[in-house]
């Protein structure tokens, strides 16, 4: 019997929340992260999250806490995703505003190719202590579905490590996302921030290798410049190999070793039926696997160990070489476009192989945690749709079409509408001919719109007619465009909505911190004031009170401390705390007191907090500009 290798097991579970979240008395300095498909309501969650709060909370059930967590952490994320690929929320949400700066759209240097990969890179902070890194690489994008996806995560090595995995190919790969088509979109700071990461990765001895490994290379796929032939990662030869894979082509199969036992294949019922005849044609044919119904269905057994998932998302190679059995874990799919210039990340780890013909039985076969979720797979040819191709290759038209509008970066110019009765203010898109040309062609029915006006302001894309739209609310100004496509071509038809950032132009005149206005109108009330503020200077050691109740303080691990007439008062050891730890921060505390202040001026706990602050505004002159000391 071969023995078993726990390294796939469903019963084990990373949550993507828990990878993120950072050491015990550490928070996150910075975060680098990458994504093909983008939800932004999915990416508001991460600062919650990286502030203790739920990872399934919502910004509708803690608007206080969310509204904190975003001004603290949502400036020190920047994140690249595939331009066009945005997917466009349910609804319109004042918190989209926190992210704008922190999204940037880019795409493959590799003609035809995407932007495919799923990491996370991360730097933890804390006062008196060395800085830390982490390394999260996944299959899992940044959106709210619940798949079922890989995911890695690498802290960094103890300095004197005899083993770790070399940081220098992460180094690489952060400088080649400042390089990529659209990435001059980035602002200046979060450019800042970028180059500060890479710098302190260059300077670590590397990253932990999990147990039960012995080695092991980060492993980024279709960079500029690289020889893409030499990319594939399993030799030829007599071997044994695993492959999961929700997608597949017949390119791809064709190159996995023909001789050598057990070959096992995990993938998508519809994908193996489409290459039936090419799995047919195999010298060997492997093991075919796919997940079983039950655990894709709605999970109704609360006793069940595993719990269900919507499908298949998950990357995995694995094979043996000289002794060794690998493993590749990340966001490549066994596809020719995957190791053929799409610009990929993966983790491949090795380990003595302790039973030749057992690695891989003991990982994705009868002998692994995964023998539980899966059942063997016959391919049907007859159950492949004949226009499927078609309707995949029309897909991809718009799919480029989209990424081709999004990296145009379409200019939308905000002005006050002059001699209205009450506040107006004028959303027009500039040269909009040129910038949506791409989604204007015969059989196709293309609208945009901002996301902030309901589906009813659409306006449908046209060479003689130049968007525009009027909003009443100055905090309903926003750059997320939603573009609805319906294509039709021949018997094919596609129907996408994406949203994709335009350059906001502002009028001189209008306030420029838009952020700032959704602030005010989340904390309606002096209780709230106080909540929000106690939670930017003293993080997650406060804990909120009701609309219009005192504010509490508690420490990690205990009950909330009783309220206290004062609470003020309290807030002078976290204040000291965050003058030591962080003065970007301290600054930002008291801007937004003096925001507040000017909203409501009568509130003596707002005046008395700013008082206490003034004793500490000498140090933020250090800071420089907001966030210096984070960006290097």
């Amino acid at each position: 019997m071969p023995e078993r290798e726990d390294v796939l097991n469903p019963t084990s579970r990373l949550l993507l929340s828990d990878a993120l979240r950072p050491p015990r008395g550490y928070e996150l300095d910075l975060g680098v992260g990458t994504t093909y498909s983008l939800n932004l309501d999915a990416l508001l969650l991460i600062p919650f999250i990286l502030s203790s709060g739920p990872a399934d909370g919502d910004a509708e059930a803690h608007p206080t806490r969310m509204l904190a967590s975003l001004r603290r952490f949502a400036d020190r994320l920047t994140v690249f995703a595939q331009a066009g690929n945005i997917q466009a929320p349910r609804t319109y949400r004042p918190f989209h505003t926190f992210l704008e700066d922190a999204v940037v759209q880019v795409t493959a240097t590799h003609e035809g190719r995407i932007f495919h990969p799923k990491i996370w890179a991360l730097r933890f902070t804390a006062p008196g202590r060395q800085a830390r890194h982490r390394l999260v690489c996944s299959s899992r994008n940044i959106t709210t579905e619940t798949m079922w996806d890989t995911i890695l995560s690498c802290d960094e090595a103890a300095s004197g490590s005899d083993v770790v995995i070399d940081a220098a190919p992460l180094v690489d790969f952060l400088r080649t996302l400042l390089t990529l088509p659209g990435a001059d979109a980035l602002t200046p700071g979060h450019r800042n921030q970028v180059n500060s990461l890479i710098g302190s990765l260059s300077a670590i001895g590397g990253f932990e290798v999990p147990e039960p490994f012995e080695g092991g290379r980060l492993v980024p796929l279709g960079l500029p410049g690289a020889d893409l032939e030499a990319q594939w990662p399993i030799p030829h030869g007599e071997r044994s190999w695993g492959v999961i894979s929700p997608f597949l082509d017949p390119g791809t199969l064709q190159r996995l070793p023909r001789s050598g036992s057990p070959h096992i294949l995990i993938s998508r019922p519809d994908t193996l039926d489409r290459l039936a005849g090419t799995i047919d044609g195999l010298r060997r044919r492997p093991d075919l696997k796919v997940m079983s119904s039950w655990t894709q269905a709605a999970d109704d057994d609360e006793t069940s160990a595993v719990e269900s998932r919507e499908g298949l998302h998950a990357k995995v190679l694995a094979w043996w070489e000289h002794y060794r059995s690998h493993i590749l874990l990340g966001s490549a799919n066994c596809t020719s476009a995957a190791f053929g210039g799409n610009i990929e990340f993966g983790v491949e780890l090795w380990a003595g192989l302790r039973q030749k013909h057992g690695w891989i039985p003991g990982v994705l076969g009868e002998a692994s945690g995964l023998a539980d979720v899966l059942e063997d797979y016959r391919p049907d040819a007859s159950d492949v749709d004949e226009e499927e191709a078609e309707q995949q290759a029309l897909h991809r038209q718009v799919e480029l079409a989209l990424a081709q509008v999004a990296l145009a970066c379409p200019r939308l110019r905000v002005s006050a509408v002059a001699g209205a009765a009450e506040p107006a203010f004028q959303l027009a898109l500039e040269a909009a001919a040129a910038a949506l040309s791409a989604l204007d062609r015969p059989g196709w029915t293309s609208t945009v719109r901002p996301l902030s006006i309901p589906q009813e302001g659409a306006v449908q894309i046209s060479g003689d007619v130049e968007p525009g739209w009027t909003l009443t609310e100055y905090a309903r100004v926003t750059p997320w465009l939603v573009l609805e496509v319906d294509a039709e071509a021949g018997d094919a038809t596609s129907h996408l909505a994406r949203v994709v950032k335009a350059d906001l132009v502002l009028d001189p005149g209008l306030p420029a911190d838009r952020e700032e206005l959704v602030m005010r109108s989340v904390l309606s009330d002096p209780g709230r004031i106080l909540a929000y503020l106690g939670m930017l200077i003293g993080g997650d050691e406060t804990v909120l009170p009701e609309a219009g109740g005192a504010l509490t303080t508690t420490h990690i691990g205990e009950g909330p401390a009783e309220a206290t007439a004062a609470p003020i008062a309290e807030m002078l050891e976290p204040l000291l705390h965050l003058a030591h730890s962080d003065r970007a921060q301290l600054t930002r505390v008291g801007r937004d007191i003096d925001v507040l202040l000017a909203q409501s001026p009568q509130a003596p706990e707002l005046q008395e907090l700013r008082t206490l602050w003034d004793a500490f505004a000498p140090l933020t002159e250090s800071a420089g500009h907001e966030g210096e000391d984070r960006h290097g």
